[in-house]
């Protein structure tokens, strides 16, 4: 006899978001599922550059535009905690202001661009405290 072995956490959430790929939108609903929404939405938001406020006033009218037994995300908050189970991170990288050059690598530790000699950080006020800020940053 083999005893079966219980999904860990990470494996619940993934067959949570699997289950949402199969959930309707709403009761009728046969092109869009709850899965697929919150992709495109989250699409949408950083192909146009939205701001979370703007996000979320456009979820607020699609939601008031949908009948109201739907399953669409209420808010920005709540799309990314809905797909973090996919493990969709991203990393930051510190980049000179003109794109020349990318701080990773051996280059990770240089203060300024080999190619125009610009400063990697903004200026800062000398009274206050913290660290430097990137001019600017790749995702």
């Amino acid at each position: 006899m083999v005893a079966e072995e219980l999904p860990n956490l990470e494996a619940t959430n993934f067959f949570k978001l699997l289950k949402a790929a199969e959930e309707p939108l709403w009761d009728g609903c046969t092109k869009q599922s709850k899965l697929s929404a919150c992709v495109q939405l989250l699409n949408m938001k950083s192909t146009l550059n939205l701001t979370q406020t703007a996000f979320n006033k456009f979820i607020d009218f699609t939601k008031s535009c949908m009948p109201n037994d739907e399953n669409l995300v209420s808010n920005f908050y709540d799309a990314k905690k809905f797909m973090q189970p996919l493990g969709l991170g991203y990393d930051k990288y510190d980049v000179f202001p003109n794109y020349c050059m990318l701080y990773y690598g051996v280059d990770a530790m240089k203060i300024n661009c080999d190619f125009c000699g610009s400063s990697r950080y903004k200026p800062r006020n000398p009274t206050s405290k913290g660290s430097n800020k990137a001019e600017k940053q790749l995702r």
